[in-house]
């Protein structure tokens, strides 16, 4: 067993960039291409915003991206974002050169659309229910109360 002295600690420094639609556009692309980037949290549709106004720089700063992630994939595509996150990809490398993740809650064929667009041939899809199991919509009821701007959700038996 190693003591605390002879142990070797790796410090990983990571930049953040939140892009939101509080700044204006023209601070939020400066910051982005002036400061460190290495996880970028943004929506469709204000990402492709400043991919299009940035006159092909920011693109050229993402030239080297390893992996992008659509977190609630679903969701995504029932806002509205499917044409965003289409032109997105226009911008970025090619996915034979980057990892892609996406999560979803269903597998409809609007999101098979987007793994087609996204994912490399051969992507491995993973469930997390079993053939038994049903999706989490699928079983009970969910009431929300709204208090003061803020909601919480209770599981109805």
């Amino acid at each position: 067993m190693r003591s605390v002295e002879q142990s070797q600690f790796f410090i990983i420094r990571c930049s953040i960039q939140l892009s939101i639609d509080m700044a204006s556009a023209n601070t939020e692309i400066s910051r982005l291409l002036n400061s460190r980037c290495d996880i970028l949290i943004a929506t469709p549709g204000r990402l492709l915003d400043h991919l299009s106004s940035s006159g092909g720089a920011l693109a050229s700063k993402f030239s080297g991206l390893k992996t992008i992630v659509y977190d609630e994939a679903d969701r995504l595509l029932d806002q509205g974002f499917k044409p965003a996150l289409d032109a997105i990809l226009r911008f970025l490398p090619p996915k034979t050169t980057r990892q892609s993740l996406l999560f979803s809650a269903t597998v409809s064929k609007e999101i098979q659309a987007v793994v087609h667009n996204a994912l490399r041939p051969g992507y491995e899809f993973i469930s997390t229910l079993t053939d038994e199991e049903q999706n989490t919509h699928q079983h009970g009821m969910f009431e929300i109360y709204y208090t003061h701007g803020i909601y919480s959700s209770r599981r109805r038996s």
